[in-house]
């Protein structure tokens, strides 16, 4: 495991740790978790995270961006990165607050975008049913799967999370 500090700007701050063992020739989901003041849960998300097996084998890249929390979410964030170098996490902190919309945004421009997902850090969403948004996607179905926290997944009239086909 190797870091590596890069200046973006006078306004962002990245902290990269790659995958030395990913293959190249498999999917990958992008994992983005926005994450503001989230000391009391961004190590269980993360854990949980882990813990998902996707189907078809797709690869699992965690980019986390950090809004430039006032709390001890920074150092959980950094203690369990150096805990489970085999994860392929990417970490990046704004220098200042931007709100969640920029933190989104900043994880999205560096994710690999085979498939993508915004997870929240505070487990508002449950990272298994990731596997439940892919299916569609994977197999042609659907161009996007959007999950609503109001919505149940596999009703009789809607098989799918909210699916859309170009």
């Amino acid at each position: 495991m190797y870091e590596i500090l890069v200046r973006l700007d006078q306004s962002d701050s990245v902290l990269f740790i790659p995958d030395e063992h990913q293959q190249s020739n498999t999917k990958k989901l992008s994992i983005v978790i926005p994450a503001y003041n989230e000391e009391k849960t961004v190590v269980s998300i993360l854990a949980r995270v882990a813990r998902v097996h996707l189907l078809n084998d797709i690869g699992k890249e965690i980019t986390i961006v950090n809004d430039r929390s006032k709390d001890s979410t920074h150092q959980k964030i950094t203690e369990y990165i150096q805990n489970n170098p085999e994860m392929n996490i990417r970490y990046f902190v704004h220098e200042v607050n931007k709100g969640k919309g920029a933190a989104i945004h900043s994880g999205i421009a560096f994710a690999s975008r085979d498939y993508l997902i915004i997870q929240d850090a505070d487990l508002e969403y449950d990272p298994r049913e990731y596997n439940t948004l892919l299916k569609p996607v994977v197999e042609e179905h659907a161009d996007v799967c959007l999950r609503h926290p109001i919505y149940r997944w596999q009703t009789s009239s809607h098989p799918f999370p909210l699916a859309f086909h170009r």
